[in-house]
């Protein structure tokens, strides 16, 4: 009886994905777009469920999830920025004419996001 020949396992970067990679993905191709790549940054934080782990303490993981925490708030501030409209207030504290949306992401998030 001859037996089946054995399949090779092919894991490898491009076989295994995870909502972090494709985050990641849809983050650094939206950035450079100004406005123009808000899609993506909305359709990266679609990938956001809860806290990452599931907010287990896993000693081995605390970096990852700070560095996961930190980009989700940052593109949710960069999305925040281009869709809710600015309000100019006058001297006396109540709210002006809207002011135009910012154009560009600020330097803390370039920074933070791995762009600029």
């Amino acid at each position: 009886m001859q037996r089946a020949p054995l399949r090779q396992a092919a894991l490898g970067p491009d076989s295994v994905r995870c909502d972090w990679t494709r985050f990641l993905q849809l983050v650094e191709r939206a950035l450079p777009l100004g406005a123009a790549g808000l899609p993506d940054l909305e359709g990266a934080l679609t990938l956001v469920r809860g806290r990452p782990f599931g907010g287990r303490p896993l000693p081995w993981a605390e970096s990852y999830k700070q560095e996961m925490i930190t980009r989700i708030i940052d593109v949710t501030h960069t999305v925040t920025t281009y869709r809710v409209p600015r309000v100019r207030t006058t001297t006396s504290g109540r709210p002006g004419r809207p002011s135009r949306p910012v154009s560009t992401p600020t330097t803390r998030q370039s920074c933070s996001t791995g762009t600029g």
